[in-house]
């Protein structure tokens, strides 16, 4: 603040045109003070740039959907995420977790990859079909992050298999 021109009077410049993007990261702002005698004084302003978005998933997919042989063997099941995110062009999907609304055996769930899961195909005869729900977690660069769940099931022998695997969405 000047000691002989009012506020008002004093002409603030920055060294960047405001408005403009930046990437992610630290950043300064260099602003100057002039009044109206030609005197001026600068500041630097420290800011950072944060990206606190997660990614969006559109869809998640499960194929197969439905593993219509209770047959005990391992079936390997592959999961699509269609996803994007306002700064990473690239976020990483991964299973993180498979349950069951059946009791199964310590075996008949094992993650192959990141997209990739082995499921047993069997149930419990005197229940109504098992239902495996597969949560993926979707994630940028910035460690944001977006949960969905797609179901695989082993429906009774005289049940119509559902149509395709479904999703729903969950935010961290």
């Amino acid at each position: 603040m000047d000691s002989c021109a009012p506020r008002e009077q004093l002409v603030l410049t920055e060294d960047r045109v405001a408005g403009t993007p930046l990437p992610l990261g630290h950043h300064h702002i260099l602003v100057t003070a002039t009044d109206p005698a030609g005197n001026s004084a600068t500041c630097r302003f420290p800011f950072v740039v944060c990206d606190v978005v997660p990614p969006e998933i559109r869809s998640v997919t499960a194929f197969p959907s439905v593993l219509s042989q209770p047959n005990h063997k391992m079936v390997v099941v592959q999961v699509s995420v269609d996803a994007s995110d306002n700064c990473d062009p690239a976020p990483r999907s991964k299973i993180v977790r498979v349950t069951c609304n059946e009791s199964m055996d310590r075996d008949d769930v094992r993650i192959a990859g990141d997209l990739t899961v082995m499921l047993a195909a069997t149930r419990n005869p005197a229940g109504q079909g098992r239902i495996y729900t597969i949560q993926v977690r979707c994630a940028d660069d910035s460690s944001n992050g977006t949960t969905h769940t797609v179901h695989v099931s082993v429906p009774k022998p005289n049940d119509a298999p559902p149509t395709g695997g479904s999703s729903t969405p969950k935010h961290h």
